[in-house]
Formats: C-alpha cells, structure tokens, sequence
C-alpha cells in the first residue's frame, strides 16, 4: 500500500487502534462495544479508538462515542489499506469471515492486527500470533491490551512476521494464479 493523505484524528501521545468495517454482528461489533467500555474503564487516557464503518450497530456505536471522547467514528473511507499505517494497530473482533482484506492490508502496511480466533481471520496471521483472543474470554483481550500499554510486544518482530506471512500467502502472483487456476475449474 501507498501511504496516503488520511482523516483521522490521530493522537501522537496515545496508542491509536482501528476497526475497520461493517458494524455488524458477524464483524463482532456488538463484543467490541463492550469490551471498548471495560478497556477504557481499566485503562483510562491510554487509547484512542478509530471506529470507521456503518452498519446495524451504528446507533450503538455513536453511543459509545458520545460517552467516551477516546472512540471516534468515521463513515468507511475509500481506499482505506493506504492510510492504515497511521495507526498503531487494528482490532478485528470477528465472529467469522471470508477472506479478510483488511487484516492482510494491515499486515503489508506493518500495522499489527488484533484479531478474534476465528475462522477466516485466523488464516492470515502468522501461527501462534501473540495478539490473538477468544471472543468470549474477556481476559484474554484485557491481558493483550495491558501488554501492549506496557511496551511488552515487540513491535518490530510483529510488523516483520505478519507482514512475512502475507508477503508469501497472499503475492500477487500467488493470487493471480489460485483466481487462474478457479477460472480454469469454472471453464471446465
């Protein structure tokens, strides 16, 4: 991706985390509210949370954004994988997907995604990814938030390993070549 110009209010003294998305119950919109409220709760004046999209939820989360002055939210913006990196990281709380453009778009653009195990998602973060979580465990999400406002990641490493993973998985030469090779099954 081309890093360009972006609309983001970016805080340069906070941790700026993005979901990107439909507003839906399959995007996990209705779990993100929720644990936005306790994370902002446990870490006060640490985050600021860049909610871009529309959806069902989207009552739910003006709401969320009227209450708390750390969530903002943005109508979906075109071309968004080249403004990505101006954010720390992307959070994905997902119930399940297809193939997941944004978290493979964060991944080339070296921002780490935060991302629900589930089944799509999963496939597109290195093994054992260390900022990976179980929707219905609270904990596991609060913990990888502490981490993070703790500077125990590595950052560096994790930029490298995901952006290696979809550097091998999704080439454009590896995807142009699975699409030839579906067409050839169509045509068939």
């Amino acid at each position: 991706p081309i890093k360009k110009e972006h609309p983001f209010k970016i805080d340069k003294e906070k941790i700026n985390i993005a979901y990107c998305g439909r507003f839906e119950y399959q995007k996990g919109t209705d779990i993100l509210i929720e644990r936005l409220k306790v994370i902002n709760k446990r870490f006060n004046d640490i985050f600021v949370f860049h909610l871009i999209g529309n959806g069902s939820y989207i009552q739910d989360v003006l709401k969320l954004s009227k209450l708390n002055a750390n969530v903002l939210v943005y109508q979906a913006v075109p071309n968004i994988s080249d403004k990505l990196y101006a954010f720390d990281y992307i959070i994905m709380p997902s119930r399940f997907e297809g193939l997941v453009l944004i978290s493979i778009e964060a991944s080339f653009s070296k921002v780490p995604v935060i991302a629900a195990v589930a089944p799509g998602l999963s496939e597109t973060l290195p093994t054992d990814w260390p900022l990976q979580f179980h929707l219905e465990n609270e904990n596991e999400l609060l913990l990888i938030f502490e981490k993070i406002k703790n500077q125990e990641y590595d950052l560096d490493v994790l930029k490298n390993q995901a952006f290696s993973i979809v550097s091998v998985k999704f080439s454009q030469s590896k995807v142009i070549n699975a699409y030839s090779n579906l067409y050839l099954e169509i045509i068939e």
